[in-house]
């Protein structure tokens, strides 16, 4: 496995606490696999989270930052997902169950 992907949840700007424990989780397996940590996080005006993201070990973030994306839409988001997961490729795919996901 050379790829985990981690679907980051987000509201209003801020990563929601699952997806604290998604990429937590996927940093834990990547270290043991000798895998990357790509996290991909949808919204609007979202810039600041690559940052807090890396700072729970993702190695590599994908935004899909647009002002379409301000608000959840199943369609928009699951583009995302589906765009970084074209780029990446990975071997394994985390995301949250929340009401969301």
């Amino acid at each position: 496995m050379n790829a985990i992907l981690v679907f980051a949840e987000q509201r209003g700007g801020v990563l929601r606490k699952a997806a604290h424990e998604a990429i937590s989780e996927a940093r834990r397996i990547a270290d043991v696999a000798k895998a990357a940590v790509h996290v991909v996080i949808a919204g609007s005006e979202i810039g600041g989270l690559v940052e807090e993201a890396a700072s729970r070990g993702a190695d590599h973030v994908h935004l899909a930052d647009h002002a379409e994306l301000a608000r959840y839409s199943t369609e928009g988001y699951a583009l995302a997902a589906r765009s970084a997961f074209d780029s990446v490729r990975p071997g394994l795919v985390l995301m949250s169950a929340t009401a969301m996901g």
